[in-house]
């Protein structure tokens, strides 16, 4: 079993997430738990976590009393807004299951997903309306419309406003009505059902109980620091775990979330809000280095000294401790709107190279893992718990070990067991047991832990390129190498069977890379001339590829590359949808 580590922070057994928004509003009162702006062009305004209790609980008054909703499933499809949290928790805390959907799904797959957990009512934003006239047609379980942006129901009754049955459920709580206040929460049963990626039928249904949950914002509260001083802009979408239940830590904490308003809007919003704390994803990171790192080459004063300053703080901070990296880089951090503690970034891997400079200029990143089979944090890194090219060590409170691991990697399957880790998948006995096996989870993601319990992640064990000798080649290695050319923009590495003679065949297996190439990157690298196409550009990419072949033992060099011109299609967390290409 791998080292771990206590709690470095306070943290709360929190029963139920009725009882964490109940208590945040007893503990807050009047602070604001959330900036809300009502219409574009417009300041956001507060909504304090009073103010948020006394929503939820008219709108889950009403969904049980005026829409007989009890024990249904109600979906919530919108942007990230604070409607999305209201309705979230008026579901899961006395109503029935809550079920998030992605907004950005097409019709077809959102009526596939609304008719596979037979949900009742929908709960959305009032800028999908055309999108959902087409779901509305083929949803043959939803009886009840709520529009997040209505002012008043529709006149046929068709779409109920939020606004009205709000003020429905206000008007029934100051008669008495206790049905959902008193309404028992049962911490096993189900509360939330989350749709994996992939198409709707390959998806699986997870299903997360309050217990799941609420065992998951603990952990978060152990291993990263949220108090009343925060602010934090939500950026990532709602409807995915890791974005949830990261709010639902910073609520329990007394943090206050104001809403990006789009990614177009990331800069103003940041300028706006001057948040203490962000959830990012590597590619948001990535594009926030790559606009650091214009700005620094644009003056040759700045692009000389920015490496020898970084360098020095460093070197100050390593031997005295003294950090003088947020003074030094000023007109960075405000870049970011000057007051950003830490950055958290999960459900993929960052580049080290990115997190070594972010870093060398003060800004705190600290790397998870998860999924949402475990609410979804596995582990982090923290204050003082972090190791380049790890994620982190275990969240406190959970276990981990390698399954089988290599004699000379020690990298296996990693599992993992915790009181966050899913009930099962939806309907799925089968897949059930095959993922929950003696109360451990098994992630599907190949890793190993070091000495220090910290934890390396490998690749996906069902992307594992296996050679006829049995040695294991891992795409996600590989990709993450050609990545570094700044000629590549985006990359995956497949095995393909050789023809006989071929390069590659000696081992059974060829290794071949798809690149999206970076024209932006080739553009500026050619100025003056055209930048190179077709066989030229095959040629250029193939060098790429050589170059890091220098640093790989043979069965693992990528012996062709091709040039692929549109992106691959992605996750709304902006994970390829590798199985598009592969077909797995």
């Amino acid at each position: 079993m791998p080292k771990t580590y206590p709690a470095d922070y306070p943290s709360r057994d929190i029963p139920d997430l009725r009882d964490l928004y109940r208590f945040s509003a007893d503990r807050y009162g009047g602070k604001a738990a959330y900036l809300v702006r009502r219409k574009m062009g417009e300041p956001a305004v507060p909504r304090s976590f009073r103010d948020f209790e006394g929503d939820v609980d008219a709108l889950g008054t009403a969904l049980v009393s005026e829409l007989d909703l009890s024990g249904a499933f109600v979906a919530v499809l919108g942007e990230n807004r604070y409607e999305w949290m209201v309705a979230y928790l008026a579901t899961a805390c006395g109503t029935g299951v809550v079920v998030p959907l992605d907004k950005e799904l097409p019709p077809h797959e959102a009526v596939t997903l609304l008719n596979r957990c037979g949900a009742a009512a929908v709960v959305h934003s009032g800028k999908l309306s055309a999108h959902l006239a087409a779901i509305r047609r083929d949803a043959s379980t939803v009886r009840v419309w709520i529009d997040m942006d209505a002012a008043e129901d529709a006149p046929d009754g068709s779409v109920r406003s939020l606004a009205s049955l709000l003020a429905a459920g206000r008007a029934r709580l100051a008669a008495g009505d206790r049905a959902f206040l008193d309404a028992p929460i049962d911490r096993e049963a189900l509360a939330v059902l989350l749709f994996t990626s992939g198409t709707t039928s390959a998806s699986k249904a997870v299903m997360l109980s309050h217990r799941n949950l609420c065992a998951n914002i603990r952990m978060i509260q152990g291993a990263i620091r949220f108090g009343e001083e925060d602010t934090d802009l939500s950026i990532l979408p709602i409807h995915h775990t890791y974005e949830a239940t990261m709010l639902l830590s910073l609520l329990s904490k007394g943090a206050t979330t104001a809403f990006c308003d789009g990614l177009r809007y990331i800069a103003a919003n940041l300028k706006e809000y001057r948040p203490t704390t962000l959830e990012l994803v590597p590619l948001i990171l990535e594009s926030l280095h790559r606009k650091i790192q214009d700005g620094i080459r644009a003056k040759p004063a700045t692009r000389i000294l920015a490496p020898v300053l970084a360098g020095v703080a460093g070197v100050l901070r390593a031997t005295t401790g003294i950090d003088v990296r947020k003074k030094v880089f000023r007109s960075l951090h405000e870049l970011l709107g000057g007051r950003i503690r830490v950055i958290v970034s999960g459900a993929a891997a960052l580049d080290p190279r990115i997190w070594k400079t972010l870093s060398g200029y003060g800004f705190r990143i600290r790397q998870g893992y998860g999924m949402t089979e475990a609410s979804p944090v596995i582990s982090n890194e923290r204050d003082r718990l972090y190791r380049k090219g790890t994620v982190g060590v275990l969240v406190p409170g959970m276990e981990g070990r390698i399954d089988r691991p290599d004699p000379e990697t020690g990298i296996g399957e990693i599992l993992v067991k915790g009181d966050n880790v899913m009930m099962g998948y939806y309907q799925d006995p089968e897949a059930t047991a095959a993922a929950l096996q003696d109360g451990w989870l098994r992630t599907g993601d190949l890793g190993r832990f070091d000495a220090d319990g910290f934890l390396s992640i490998t690749g996906r064990c069902k992307n594992v390129i296996v050679t006829k000798n049995g040695k294991n080649i891992y795409p996600e290695e590989l990709e993450a190498l050609l990545l570094r050319s700044p000629f590549v923009k985006e990359c995956l590495v497949v095995g393909e069977e050789p023809a006989p003679g071929a390069p590659g065949a000696e081992d059974g297996v060829r290794v071949v890379a798809v690149v999206v190439p970076d024209r932006e990157a080739l553009a500026a690298a050619h100025a003056g001339q055209p930048a190179p196409e077709g066989e030229a550009l095959r040629a250029l990419l193939r060098a790429e590829a050589r170059r890091i072949n220098q640093q790989l033992p043979t069965y693992k060099r990528v012996v062709d590359v091709r040039v692929r011109e549109e992106e691959f299609e992605k996750t709304t967390t902006k994970k390829i949808k590798r199985f598009l290409l592969f077909g797995r």
